[in-house]
């Protein structure tokens, strides 16, 4: 497989330049949850869904956990199905 020596995309944007080439699928998806996660459950949630391959963040926000991911990597069922399970083993429900 052949890797162009630069390839130039924009990235928010300003353009940058790389060594590849990179189709950018990003998606963002979200998850009602019951109550605003304590601080203790938050990194938690953060660390294990944020580490996973394909997973750009993860944002507990008040009443919901927002994720940004790579679609060509995981899918979005998946993910909310992995993130619903880590959640309600936190103590949460989502709603």
């Amino acid at each position: 497989m052949d890797i162009p020596l630069q390839a130039i995309f924009s990235a928010g944007g300003q353009e940058a330049e790389t060594g590849f080439c990179y189709t950018w699928t990003m998606k963002t998806t979200s998850l009602a949850v019951q109550k605003e996660f304590c601080g203790e459950c938050s990194l938690a949630l953060m660390r294990f869904v944020g580490k996973m391959k394909g997973v750009e963040s993860v944002s507990p926000e008040k009443g919901k956990i927002v994720m940004t991911f790579d679609e060509s990597v995981i899918n979005e069922q998946d993910l909310l199905e992995i993130t619903r399970d880590s959640i309600e083993k936190l103590g949460y429900r989502v709603e």
